[in-house]
């Protein structure tokens, strides 16, 4: 009888065991705030954001200048003016940090990379208007590899190119195989990801620059890409695109299998108009850039409860309703 007992207790415990490990599933990020009341004017159209060290810097496109925050929201300073010169914007829009403490900015207007320490001193710069080497010719965003290689997405010329920290060329790739490159992310393996907005897809290239794949079709559902733009991985290896003209952030696994959605069109909290860029924070918070909101909103992932069954339900269902009208068979 004893055994009897501790085998049904047993069994009970693995089953609640059982259940409380499946009760935990993936869930879509949730809204946590948005960010923009807190700045002097507000912000106007913003394009670009990076994040690391504790703070938040975003590309405020339409007042010529870098916000930074801290990662509650609050504004710290912002530096930057309408013009052509050093620590001047012709709109700011793709940013980049690399691991010694430099912001790297993409120059639109300017067709040049400016770089600033993150309390907003200027640097040095590099590139021109062209089709060159080097040149530019409606390039997007950027990203800086561990090794301290900057990949800058070449939006019209559809390539990318690699410098160098301190801006010297190094290569020009994915020449003819990508369609208006817009934003590139590397993964945990080494794999380049490019986010292609006049083709709807993404693009998979391996640290040798070949291309491995391509991933989307375009669209509006689920999975379907309506201009592509921004694009982040997370320390999962799973990806979050911005399709800016769909109104929605998608997430994939990093061959490009759909997980889920997450956003719609509109003005209140978690809806989107016009996203265009997106990051992730060191535990995994979703920094979505929402440039027809003037705003950044912020998401994160959090466990959700999908069990049925409390244990008082768990006991109900499978212990013995009587310990009398089982028979003991502990003797034989």
């Amino acid at each position: 009888m004893a055994r009897k007992v501790f085998s049904v207790a047993a069994g009970l415990l693995c089953l609640a065991l059982g259940l409380f490990v499946a009760s935990i599933a993936k869930a879509a990020p949730q809204f946590v705030m948005e960010w923009g009341a807190s700045v002097p004017g507000g912000l106007s159209q913003p394009y670009g954001i990076a994040v690391g060290g504790g703070f938040a810097y975003v590309s405020d496109q339409m007042h010529y200048r870098i916000v930074k925050l801290a990662l509650d929201g609050q504004y710290l300073t912002s530096w930057g003016s309408q013009g052509s010169g050093p620590g001047q914007f012709g709109k700011t829009i793709g940013l980049a940090l690399d691991g010694s403490g430099r912001l790297y900015v993409v120059d639109f207007d300017n067709s040049r990379i400016q770089v600033f320490t993150t309390s907003g001193t200027y640097l040095f710069e590099w590139g021109s208007f062209g089709s060159g080497l080097g040149q530019f010719k409606g390039m997007r965003r950027l990203m800086v590899d561990p090794t301290g290689m900057v990949h800058v997405t070449d939006g019209e010329n559809d390539r990318i190119q690699t410098f160098t920290h301190d801006g010297a060329f190094v290569s020009a790739w994915a020449v003819g195989q990508v369609l208006g490159p817009s934003a590139i992310a590397l993964s945990p393996t080494g794999v380049f990801y490019i986010t292609e907005e006049n083709g709807n897809r993404v693009a998979m290239f391996d640290s040798a620059h070949n291309l491995l794949g391509k991933f989307g079709t375009p669209g509006d559902g689920d999975g379907l890409f309506n201009g592509p733009t921004g694009i982040a991985v997370e320390a999962s290896g799973n990806l979050y695109v911005t399709s800016h003209l769909g109104n929605r952030v998608d997430e994939f696994t990093a061959s490009g299998a759909f997980i889920q959605a997450l956003g719609v069109a509109g003005t209140g909290p978690g809806q989107f108009n016009n996203p265009v860029d997106v990051a992730i924070g060191d535990l995994g918070e979703v920094y979505v850039v929402d440039l027809g909101n003037d705003r950044v909103q912020v998401f994160k992932e959090l466990p959700v409860s999908i069990a049925k069954q409390s244990w008082g339900q768990v006991k109900a269902r499978y212990a013995p309703t009587s310990r009398t009208a089982q028979p003991d068979r502990s003797s034989r």
